[in-house]
C-alpha cells in the first residue's frame, strides 16, 4: 500500500477540527465522478462523524477547538465486483496552533520533533483562517496581525519542507460574493513576507503550491456577528472544497517527484519499459511486460541506487522509501504518470483523463491496478479545478505564476 504522509498547520482559530471532520464526511461515501472513499479506524470515524454533526445542529454550539496534536490513518478503498482494494493511505498530522502563535514553543524540544516530522511530510498543508483574509482584504485591525503574526509564523515551519505545499483558505463562505480568489491571492502576494516564502521555496524545490478555497459549512450556513463570533443562520450544510487540498496531494507530489527526477536513467528505463506495456493489446502478455519491467526496474533499483538518487535529489531523497519494492512501485507509477503527461500535452486534457479514468475503472484487479485509477481520478479532479481556478497555483517547477502585477492592500 502506497502511504502519503500530509502535515497540517493551522493557528489555533482557522478552524481545522471542523475542516477535518468535514473533510472525511464528505470523502468516506463514493459519490457520483468518483469510485473511491475514505475510511479510518471505528474511533476516529465516531468522533469526526460526531463533530460534524454537532456542527450541521443548527441549535448546538459550534465543536470546540482541539488543543493536541493528532495522527490519523486514512485509508482509500475502492469496491469493486471482485472485492475491495486499498493501494492508498494518507497519514494526516495534525498540529495545534499553539505551534504557530506561542513565540515560546520554538524553544521547545518538542517542536524539533515536529519539524522532523515536517520533513519527512509528502505534503504540507496550511489551513489559512478566512476570517483573518477578509480583515486583510478590509484593512482592519484584526488583518494586520493576521498578516504580520498568524501568517508569517507558518513560514518558520514551511521553510523546513521542501514538499508540495498547499494554502486552503478556509470561511470561504465570508468571502464568497465579496472577493475573488484572485483578489485574495494578489493580496497575499502584495504581502513581502509571503511573496518571498513563495519565491525563496522555488530556489531549493520545485513543488507545486496551491492556494485552494475552502468552507467546512459552505455557503449562507453561518454569518459573523460585529463581534467576530460566527452564528448559525439555520441554512443547510453543503461542505465546499474541503476534499480538494487532500486530493491535491498526490498528483502535486508526483509532479514533484517527476521534475526532480527528471533526466534519471532510473525513470528514462521505467517510462520505456511502461511505454512497450502500454502499446500491447493482449492483456495476458501486457501484464507479462509490466512484471518484466518490474523485475529490470528492481535490479536497478537496490540500496545502491536509492543512495544514489537521494545524493543526488536530497530535496527528494528524505521522501523516497528505503524499500526497494516500494521504490520500483513508485517509478512505475512516475513513469505513468510522465507518460500520461506528455500525451495529455498533445489532445483534450479533460477528454483524455475522463477516457483514461473510465479504461482503468474496467481493469481494476489489485492494489497496483486500483493505485493507478485513484491517481486518475485525482489528477482528473485537480485538473478540472485547475482548468476553472488558473490563478489557484502559486508555484509550479519552482517559479512564482504571476496572474497579474499584485496591488497593494485592497
Amino acid at each position: 500500500m502506497q502511504t502519503i504522509r500530509v502535515s497540517a498547520l493551522a493557528p489555533y482559530s482557522a478552524g481545522k477540527t471542523l475542516y477535518l471532520a468535514s473533510m472525511y464526511r464528505q470523502l468516506s461515501l463514493i459519490s457520483r465522478g468518483r469510485s473511491f472513499y475514505l475510511k479510518t479506524d471505528y474511533a476516529t470515524s465516531l468522533n469526526l462523524n460526531s463533530t460534524f454533526n454537532t456542527a450541521k445542529d443548527p441549535k448546538a454550539a459550534w465543536p470546540p477547538a482541539s488543543r493536541t496534536s493528532n495522527d490519523y490513518q486514512f485509508t482509500v478503498c475502492i469496491p469493486t465486483p471482485q472485492g475491495e482494494y486499498t493501494p492508498l493511505q494518507f497519514n494526516y498530522l495534525d498540529y495545534p496552533g499553539s505551534l504557530l502563535t506561542n513565540p515560546a514553543v520554538m524553544d521547545d524540544p518538542k517542536t524539533q520533533e515536529v519539524i522532523d516530522r515536517l520533513r519527512d511530510a509528502h505534503a504540507l498543508l496550511v489551513l489559512l483562517d478566512g476570517c483573518g483574509v477578509l480583515a486583510s482584504l478590509l484593512n482592519e485591525p484584526a488583518g494586520e496581525r493576521f498578516l504580520n503574526f498568524e501568517l508569517t509564523s507558518t513560514f518558520e515551519f514551511i521553510q523546513q519542507s521542501q514538499c508540495p505545499v498547499h494554502f486552503a483558505v478556509t470561511k470561504w463562505d465570508l468571502l464568497d460574493g465579496r472577493y475573488t480568489l484572485r483578489q485574495v491571492r494578489n493580496r497575499l502576494l502584495a504581502e513581502e513576507s509571503f511573496r518571498n516564502i513563495i519565491d525563496s521555496r522555488g530556489e531549493l524545490s520545485k513543488a507545486p503550491i496551491r492556494l485552494i478555497p475552502t468552507s467546512s459549512v459552505g455557503m449562507g450556513f453561518a454569518e459573523q456577528l460585529p463581534n467576530g463570533q460566527m452564528r448559525k443562520t439555520g441554512s443547510q450544510i453543503r461542505p465546499f472544497q474541503v476534499q480538494l487540498p487532500i486530493i491535491s496531494v498526490l498528483p502535486d507530489f508526483f509532479a514533484y517527484a517527476r521534475i526532480e527526477l527528471e533526466g534519471s536513467e532510473l525513470l528514462k528505463q521505467a517510462m520505456r519499459l511502461e511505454r512497450l506495456a502500454r502499446t500491447e493489446d493482449h492483456e495476458q502478455r501486457r501484464a507479462r511486460w509490466l512484471n518484466s519491467a518490474r523485475s529490470l526496474i528492481n535490479l536497478a533499483a537496490g540500496p545502491a541506487a536509492r543512495q544514489a538518487l537521494a545524493r543526488r535529489y536530497p530535496a527528494l531523497g528524505r521522501l523516497l522509501p528505503e524499500n526497494s519494492a516500494e521504490l520500483v512501485d513508485n517509478l512505475m507509477l512516475l513513469a505513468e504518470s510522465a507518460i500520461r503527461r506528455h500525451d495529455m500535452q498533445a489532445a483534450d486534457q479533460r477528454e483524455q483523463q475522463l477516457t483514461r479514468a473510465a479504461e482503468l475503472k474496467q481493469t481494476v484487479n489489485d492494489d497496483r491496478s486500483a493505485l493507478h485509477l485513484v491517481q486518475a481520478e485525482f489528477d482528473e479532479i485537480v485538473g478540472a479545478f485547475d482548468r476553472t481556478h488558473p490563478e489557484s497555483l502559486l508555484s509550479v517547477d519552482g517559479k512564482l505564476v504571476e496572474e497579474e502585477p499584485p496591488p497593494g492592500p485592497v
